[in-house]
């Protein structure tokens, strides 16, 4: 997969920057440029349906070093910004349901809020940009290689 297709879905529709997304723009934007910052300003910058959710931004702040009201302005002004509705906290407790029966199990402490995300890509049919690769348990993912890191832009299966 190539930056260019993950423009092309973002005219098609939206596309949420999951927390790994925009941590890792956040702490590249606060060290000298390098050619992924660049990749991901590209991205930033040309998508024009991104969103994120009240869950990731409560995992930005928690997680970000810098100024806490300018992480919050910069979400605000450029992301569309996602609430959690019943049909969205439906599908991820399917979700949960469906994992649990495969015997998957996800890596951190927040993966529940992985699985609220990954909703949308049910409920609204919306990708997901990530660095998790938990997001392949749940949603048909493709990867793309930006100078050794590997980024998924995932859709329900």
């Amino acid at each position: 997969m190539h930056v260019d297709e993950v423009l092309q879905k973002c005219d098609q529709t939206y596309v949420i920057f999951d927390t790994s997304i925009i941590l890792d723009y956040i702490r590249l934007s606060s060290r000298n440029k390098n050619h992924r910052l660049e990749i991901l300003s590209y991205i930033i910058n040309n998508c024009r349906n991104k969103a994120t959710t009240l869950l990731n931004l409560e995992e930005i702040l928690v997680g970000s070093i810098g100024n806490k009201e300018e992480i919050e302005n910069f979400i605000f002004y450029s992301f569309k910004i996602l609430n959690i509705t019943e049909k969205e906290t439906e599908v991820a407790a399917e979700l949960e349901a469906k994992v649990r029966e495969e015997g998957l199990r996800f890596k951190g402490e927040n993966w529940r809020i992985d699985l609220f995300i990954a909703s949308f890509a049910y409920t609204h049919s919306y990708y997901i940009l990530t660095k998790d690769s938990d997001f392949k348990k749940i949603l048909d993912c493709k990867e793309m290689h930006i100078y050794e890191n590997t980024y998924y832009l995932c859709n329900k299966a």
